[in-house]
């Protein structure tokens, strides 16, 4: 029974040597503010307070702020980046976001949500950029909006926005 044992802990040793470590990755939030529009492309998506997800082409920070006014048409957020990252180890990145009750027409009510990066992750340094859109009325609540990057589920980076009537 003592050499089972042993075995299940050098198994389990040698797997965590072989996944990168959640000191050894680093993130950073590299701009933040208001956007352009870019060209979008839309598509349902119930998780999303709005129903609906926006991939954006050819956005640019038009403002560097965290106070972003509820104005139907204004896209806020920010771009991070992830280093440190091993070629053989990919690591788990997802951005969630905790924001003000949002509630739709249909009385669905939204407090949260998440995404993952839409581009590959790449060694030794990943970028990408996430953010949010006001296109109806119903998502204008005051409040603050927390982005969150997640690093094979840890905290690695976090952005605050505040939204203001």
């Amino acid at each position: 029974m003592q050499p089972r044992t042993t075995y299940v802990i050098l198994v389990g040793l040698l797997v965590g040597c072989a996944t990168p470590t959640d000191s050894s990755l680093r993130a950073r939030v590299t701009e933040f503010g208001i956007y352009s529009r870019g060209t979008e492309i839309v598509r349902a998506d119930a998780a999303a307070p709005s129903g609906q997800s926006r991939g954006t082409l050819g956005f640019r920070l038009l403002k560097s702020t965290d106070s972003i006014p509820p104005v139907i048409g204004t896209s806020f957020g920010f771009c991070y980046e992830v280093t440190d990252i091993q070629p053989q180890n990919k690591p788990d990145i997802v951005v969630e976001v905790q924001h003000p009750k949002i509630v739709r027409p249909d009385g669905t009510e939204h407090t949260h949500y998440e995404g993952r990066p839409h581009v590959p992750i790449t060694a030794p340094t990943f970028t990408d950029c996430t953010g949010y859109g006001f296109d109806h009325h119903f998502e204008l609540v005051s409040g603050t909006w927390k982005f969150t990057v997640l690093v094979n589920g840890s905290p690695k980076a976090a952005q605050e926005f505040y939204v203001d009537k």
